[in-house]
């Protein structure tokens, strides 16, 4: 019993940074109307900004290619409290302050989905620079509380997890959060813009200054849970930018405007998934990895399907219409253009920039489904690439393990896919837009906790064998004994008239009735 006690007090601190991640977008929903998806993002930047601080006196600002270092201490570390409270809190209000004038503020009278789109795209931004400045090798630094042994009830643990649930719970939410927007002017002013900015304009508070400041005291709880987090988990770009999902989920269950629901349901997430962790090494029949990354999409389903009606819903919204993107014009010459443009980049590339440009098409592909998803429908799913994900994998182990080969293959990997979006569309017949965008969030970063860290399912980092796709008498395979990748997928660069002449002996010995004859 007291090493489940153990991995109880353990989860205090991965719940503690969700609790505080919540309360930011809490803030920011209340607020400006906007959930933001890109605030584990900005989280995982600053606390990059923090380490190199801490350990080289760098300040990194998020740009790339132009110089975007600046030595404040001739190469030396910072003290850990000016690391901490003079710059990198500092650089979170400016940050915060930034995003917002520069990409929220002009769409305050947007819809829904456009929000959305706009805080997924500055995801994947920060993402993105920390990707190309930090790379994604983990970085680890030194403790910020004392982390020194403390023994309850028999049961050892660092005393930083304490320290994490008093900063958060005492001091933060119970105390400053809860209080101040509760009871003083600023928090009344906050409230009022956030069920209707017309009617705050006519008693005199400006709904955009009000949200820019609650965006500012939101990215400075960000930072300051990155920077938390950062001695016990080790930082890099992708783990980071996903805490945005438990968060999501905290938020959530206190209905995007209880501090103390929310407060509450991050520790109790945090600390599920550190249960989840000592079970698996009790019953080892569950899946052994990832399975305690899925709690939080466990959580939002629970929460969406029991009160979809009721959550992300302002009192200054109104019905919105889905976008229409209309019907394309110059439908050939466009296409014709396009297809004479990629021929052409085909031959005039070679190598890692062909390759890129053949990954671009395969992207291109999956974009469509965005295209039809959203553009037409107005909807928004977060879990495409996951989907495409299932039928990459699929088609390794159909072509491999079962023997079937092209183009079979291929049309059998995309229909494993289909059973996955359908029971992850499911809730779009109660869910719309940025509902149903944190619901396939959730699912995406599960699928890839739970499914492809399963070596069994992806073969590993040796990944699965794929037989290159072959018809009679054509071989399509990328690469054949030359340089890779081919510019065509055929067996003969310059073989033009032998692959017309096959392809239509192909298509002859295909046609109905070929064979009595």
């Amino acid at each position: 019993m007291s090493s489940y006690f153990l991995f109880l007090i353990l989860g205090l601190g991965s719940g503690a940074t969700y609790a505080i991640l919540g309360q930011g977008l809490v803030l920011k929903y209340r607020s400006a109307g906007v959930v933001d998806f890109a605030h584990g993002a900005v989280a995982m930047f600053i606390a990059y900004v923090f380490i190199n601080l801490r350990s080289f006196g760098q300040l990194e600002l998020p740009v790339v290619l132009i110089p975007h270092q600046i030595s404040l201490n001739g190469g030396a570390g910072l003290n850990t409290g000016l690391a901490i409270v003079i710059i990198s809190l500092v650089y979170a209000a400016v940050l915060g302050l930034a995003l917002y004038v520069l990409v929220y503020r002009p769409l305050r009278g947007a819809s829904q989905l456009t929000r959305v789109c706009a805080s997924v795209g500055v995801m994947l931004a920060l993402e993105a620079i920390a990707v190309l400045n930090y790379s994604t090798e983990p970085v680890a630094t030194n403790p910020i509380f004392p982390s020194s042994p403390l023994s309850i009830a028999k049961v050892t643990f660092p005393e930083d997890r304490l320290f994490f649930t008093g900063v958060v719970v005492v001091v933060v939410i119970s105390v400053a959060l809860a209080l101040t927007y509760r009871f003083s002017r600023f928090g009344l002013a906050t409230r009022a813009g956030a069920e209707n900015d017309r009617g705050a304009a006519l008693t005199g508070i400006s709904a955009n200054r009000v949200a820019g400041q609650n965006w500012v005291i939101a990215t400075v709880l960000a930072g300051a849970a990155g920077i938390m987090i950062a001695p016990v988990a080790s930082l890099d770009p992708t783990s980071y930018t996903l805490f945005v999902v438990p968060a999501l989920a905290a938020a959530l269950v206190g209905r995007f405007e209880s501090f103390w629901i929310t407060a509450l349901a991050g520790l109790l997430i945090g600390c599920a998934q550190s249960e989840i962790e000592k079970l698996i090494t009790v019953w080892t029949w569950l899946p052994q990895q990832g399975l305690s990354d899925a709690v939080p999409f466990v959580v939002i389903i629970v929460v969406m399907a029991l009160r979809s009606r009721s959550v992300l819903a302002r009192g200054g919204d109104i019905a919105e219409r889905n976008p229409s993107i209309g019907r394309p014009h110059a439908l050939w010459p466009t296409a014709a253009g396009c297809l004479v443009a990629g021929v052409v980049l085909l031959i005039v590339l070679s190598g890692v920039l062909r390759f890129a440009f053949i990954s671009s098409l395969t992207v291109t592909c999956i974009a469509l489904s965005v295209v039809v998803l959203t553009g037409y429908v107005g909807q928004v799913s977060l879990a495409q690439m996951s989907l495409a994900g299932i039928g990459g994998f699929m088609i390794g182990h159909i072509s491999s393990d079962w023997g079937i080969g092209f183009p079979w293959s291929l049309i059998l990997a995309g229909l494993c896919a289909v059973p996955v979006g359908l029971i992850i569309g499911l809730p779009a017949l109660r869910l719309r837009g940025v509902n149903l965008a944190v619901v396939t969030l959730g699912f995406a970063a599960a699928m890839d906790a739970v499914v492809f860290n399963s070596a069994s399912f992806t073969g590993g980092t040796a990944g699965l064998p794929i037989p290159g796709p072959r018809l009679p008498g054509l071989n399509l395979a990328i690469s054949q004994g030359r340089a890779y990748p081919r510019v065509i997928f055929w067996n003969g660069a310059n073989d033009v008239p032998g692959i017309v002449l096959r392809s239509v002996r192909f298509l002859h010995a295909i046609r109905p009735g070929a064979a009595a004859r």
